[in-house]
């Protein structure tokens, strides 16, 4: 499992998973049934309405034009994603941390000829089995990357049997279910950072803000326990009470 850190307008760091070769092929299989799909459709449209104005040949060839800008056309309209990336909760990213621009996802689309058409998908999986960021060729010359949009909480087995059941649980934060999974996730990521940076200051200071606003969320005083201590429970009754 590899991840990307990018830096963000506002000046925070947000880490993402990337998407996986297996990920991305899936989501290229999805989109290409769509494709298609649609060519069969638009074929049959233009042969109905043109009919006896234009040759099937010349129909296929107008709609396989239109078809080709499939992926172009979705990415930019929905925010660096397409039917087979939403799927696979996978999207487009800038490296730069900022807004995706279209003259970036032209230069992919642009390159995916080489990376999939001409070399059959072998540039592309060669480029992305070898990239620590798991970029094609086209993701290498436009700066952007393939990320996971949905992460998941990864705990150990032992840790959740041991963990008590909710049914005979009178826990101390029962407004915690009341946080959204996303912001849990959030929390999480927050105190393994904090742990890996060797409790600096800079994390400390997140994890006060943290607090406060976990606080503010639930409607309840500021604990006299530490606030990585805190934290750590909050997320445990979340799992406890939620799971």
């Amino acid at each position: 499992m590899q991840h990307i850190e990018l830096l963000n307008a506002q000046n925070v760091t947000i880490q993402y998973e990337t998407a996986s070769l297996w990920q991305r092929m899936g989501a290229y299989l999805v989109d290409l049934f769509i494709m298609g799909v649609s060519l069969l459709v638009l074929i049959v449209i233009l042969i109905t309405v043109m009919q006896g104005m234009i040759s099937q040949e010349s129909s296929a060839a107008i709609a396989s034009s239109i078809v080709g800008f499939y992926s172009l056309i979705n990415e930019y309209f929905f925010n660096g994603t397409s039917p087979g990336k939403r799927a696979f909760s996978l999207k487009i990213v800038s490296l730069d941390g900022e807004s995706i621009f279209f003259s970036q996802l032209f230069a992919r689309w642009a390159c995916r000829f080489i990376d999939i058409w001409l070399s059959m998908g072998t540039i592309g999986m060669v480029f992305i089995s070898g990239n620590q960021s798991g970029q094609r060729l086209g993701d290498v010359l436009a700066g952007t990357a393939v990320v996971k949009t949905r992460n998941s909480m990864r705990f150990k087995l032992r840790s959740l049997q041991n963990l008590p059941n909710r049914d005979n649980y009178t826990g101390l934060y029962p407004n915690v279910v009341n946080l959204r999974e996303e912001e849990v996730l959030l929390i999480k990521k927050l105190l393994e950072r904090y742990i890996r940076s060797g409790k600096n200051n800079c994390y400390s200071e997140m994890i006060f803000t943290a607090v406060n606003k976990v606080c503010a969320r639930l409607q309840m005083p500021k604990p006299e326990m530490d606030g990585h201590l805190f934290l750590k429970e909050i997320i445990k009754e979340y799992i406890i009470l939620t799971r």
